[in-house]
């Protein structure tokens, strides 16, 4: 079924009203044909993918227990392939986003250029660093938004996340550190927001989760697209909990999506 984080927001962000640009790499398999079929059916502007002759696109294989937690191994494949040649060769249109999103499934040294060029430029970027990587204390400086989740949070900060309490000093800590907006996602508990809007917390819908996979991946895109057409954190951050709840109902990945529709 079609997944990655990347593909995954871009989606998530398209079904609930943005208008997005998708930047990727795919292989020249069976696999990227699909991918790209499915961006252009979910409306995604995919005429800046680079497609990679000979590779394999990005996999992932996903187990998820009975309780809807997942574990996820991936094989990066063409991901690799988002260069910072790539990135670079793209500063054109990044001058045209309104907000870029992105997150730590292509290699760092990319984000990192990615990250510099829209600081540099005035973009607002938003980093989910996720997966949870060990990242150069640079890339926080100044940074638009950073929303990573508990373990997430603790790889950053040190602090352990495991209340509402610790939520706030680790959101403090990466404030201080350089980050203009802090979110911290707490799954079923909530969201912890800390930055020019002030410090308070989102509760999340309680629903019965049948599979969590991408769930971070659909508060992220709707956030996104919340603060693109100029909503304050806390009214994006309300619709992108209530987006992500919705999604834990349904099994996969960008199909747990939900519509702008059907967000509560």
């Amino acid at each position: 079924v079609p997944g990655g984080k990347g593909a995954n927001q871009a989606v998530a962000a398209a079904r609930s009203g943005g208008e997005v640009v998708f930047l990727c790499c795919l292989g020249d398999d069976v696999f990227g044909q699909n991918a790209r079929t499915t961006y252009q059916q979910e409306g995604l502007d995919t005429g800046h993918i680079r497609v990679l002759p000979g590779k394999a696109s990005g996999t992932a294989l996903i187990t998820v227990n009975e309780s809807g937690e997942n574990q996820i191994v991936v094989a990066p494949g063409a991901n690799l392939g988002v260069t910072p040649e790539y990135i670079r060769s793209k500063a054109g249109l990044l001058q045209t986003a309104d907000l870029v999103l992105t997150q730590l499934e292509t290699p760092l040294e990319s984000v990192e250029t990615l990250v510099a060029s829209c600081r540099e430029s005035g973009i607002p970027l938003i980093l989910n660093p996720a997966p949870a990587s060990v990242l150069n204390k640079e890339i926080f400086q100044g940074l638009f938004g950073l929303t990573p989740n508990q373990t997430e949070a603790e790889a950053l900060t040190g602090i352990p996340v495991t209340d509402k309490k610790s939520a706030a000093e680790a959101a403090g800590r990466l404030c201080d550190m350089g980050v203009t907006h802090t979110v911290i996602t707490m799954g079923n508990i909530g969201a912890h927001y800390r930055g020019s809007e002030g410090s308070f917390f989102v509760e999340a819908l309680k629903v019965e989760a049948v599979d969590t996979t991408a769930a971070g991946d659909v508060f992220n895109g709707v956030l996104a697209t919340g603060l693109s057409k100029g909503q304050s954190w806390k009214e994006s951050l309300n619709r992108a909990s209530r987006a992500a709840a919705l999604s834990v109902t349904r099994m996969g990945a960008q199909q747990s999506a939900p519509y702008a529709h059907e967000i509560p």
